[in-house]
C-alpha cells in the first residue's frame, strides 16, 4: 500500500510539472549554442531575446560575448556597455572592455582593468593584464 501511495505521489508530482516556457527555452538553447561554440546561432538568438526584453542586461552581455566571438568588437564594446546602464556586473563588463582594447586600444585597456579592479578589488588577472599593459605602453613609447 505504501509503495503505491508513494508512485502515485510521484506520478502526481510529475504530471504536475509546469511545462518550460518559450522564453526559457530560447535562453537555454542560446547557452547551449555559446557553451558549444556556436557563437552565430547563439548571437541570432540572444539578440532576439535582448530585442523582446529590453531591459535584460544579462542578454545584452551575452549578446556582446556573442559579437566579440565573432570579432564585431564595435558592436561588443555597446552592448557591454549597454550591460552595465542596464544593471549587469561591472566587474565582467570591464573585465570584457578591456580584453576587447587589450590591443587595439592599450590605453583604453588600462583604463578598464583600473575599472575591473574598482568593482572586484584583487582580482589577480585583471591586475596581471593591467600591469602587463602598462608595461607594453611604456616599452612602445621607450620609457624604462
Amino acid at each position: 500500500m505504501k509503495l503505491l501511495f508513494c508512485a502515485m505521489f510521484v506520478l502526481l508530482i510529475a504530471c504536475n510539472k509546469e511545462k518550460e516556457s518559450p522564453y526559457s527555452k530560447s535562453v537555454r538553447q542560446a547557452d547551449l549554442y555559446y557553451k558549444n561554440e556556436k557563437y552565430y546561432e547563439a548571437f541570432q538568438i540572444y539578440d532576439a531575446l535582448a530585442r523582446v526584453d529590453s531591459s535584460n542586461g544579462e542578454h545584452c552581455f551575452q549578446l556582446a560575448k556573442c559579437e566579440y566571438a565573432l570579432d564585431m568588437d564595435k558592436e561588443a564594446n555597446q552592448d557591454f556597455h549597454h550591460a552595465m546602464y542596464l544593471g549587469y556586473d561591472k566587474y565582467k563588463s570591464y573585465f570584457n572592455l578591456a580584453i576587447i582594447n587589450l590591443f587595439l586600444k592599450d590605453s583604453l585597456s588600462v583604463v578598464y582593468f583600473k575599472e575591473t579592479l574598482k568593482a572586484k578589488p584583487g582580482d589577480e588577472e585583471a591586475q596581471f593584464l593591467l600591469s602587463e599593459t602598462i608595461h607594453r605602453n611604456r616599452k612602445d613609447a621607450g620609457l624604462k
